[in-house]
């Protein structure tokens, strides 16, 4: 809970299978409205309907609005989306819940948790929190033995690939990282970041010069 609305994440066998949100920018309509597949008329012909106990997915969709093949990948993208923005926020409270998941709700996502993290880091553009993820910018890391196992179902982007060349070449601190690759200091830290929450980089234990 944080920014004055509240956001569930559920997961299953260590799988996140679902989210939520009580944030209006985070309803589907608004992302059908944003990613141009509906018009605002539409959305607000379809939300006048939703009073009668149906989704708007499903309006939309009765309406003509929708295609019926679309809306499953809607709503994993509206899903996707209210994880995401879970990255950038750089305080809140939180609680864990144990118990069955919501009925008749549950998608399963068909992205691995390590993506899932790495994808939701490229997104925070604020300093102050890569900053406190990513730890100090003269620490050296390693790669983890087992790094390519860890990372063994992530679709990797070229940059990214380019910077695990560079760390597999020895040791490296992000500013190392940021001085002989031709990434930009930010990306570094969002990924410097994300390997350190997935395991893939650890801590050599050496102090800084």
């Amino acid at each position: 809970k944080g920014h004055g609305v509240e956001k569930s994440v559920y997961i299953q066998k260590g799988k996140i299978v679902f989210a939520a949100s009580s944030d209006p920018d985070d309803r589907l309509g608004e992302l059908l409205l944003t990613r141009g597949v509906i018009t605002r008329e539409q959305m607000e012909q379809a939300s006048a309907r939703v009073g009668t106990g149906k989704r708007l997915g499903t309006i939309l969709v009765e309406m003509g609005f929708l295609p019926a093949s679309d809306l499953p990948r809607w709503v994993m993208e509206q899903v996707k989306e209210i994880i995401f923005s879970l990255f950038s926020w750089g305080e809140g409270d939180f609680r864990f819940e144990p118990g069955p998941l919501p009925s008749g709700e549950v998608i399963t996502l068909n992205i691995p948790s390590a993506e899932v993290f790495l994808t939701g880091l490229r997104r925070v553009q604020k300093w102050s929190v890569l900053r406190k993820g990513a730890g100090d910018i003269q620490i050296p890391y390693r790669l983890a033995p087992d790094f390519r196992q860890l990372l063994r179902n992530v679709r990797l982007e070229k940059e990214e690939e380019s910077l695990l060349h560079l760390l597999e070449s020895g040791c490296r601190t992000m500013e190392d990282a940021a001085r002989h690759s031709s990434l930009t200091t930010l990306f570094v830290y969002q990924i410097f970041y994300a390997f350190r929450v997935l395991g893939v980089l650890l801590p050599t234990g050496d102090t800084p010069d």
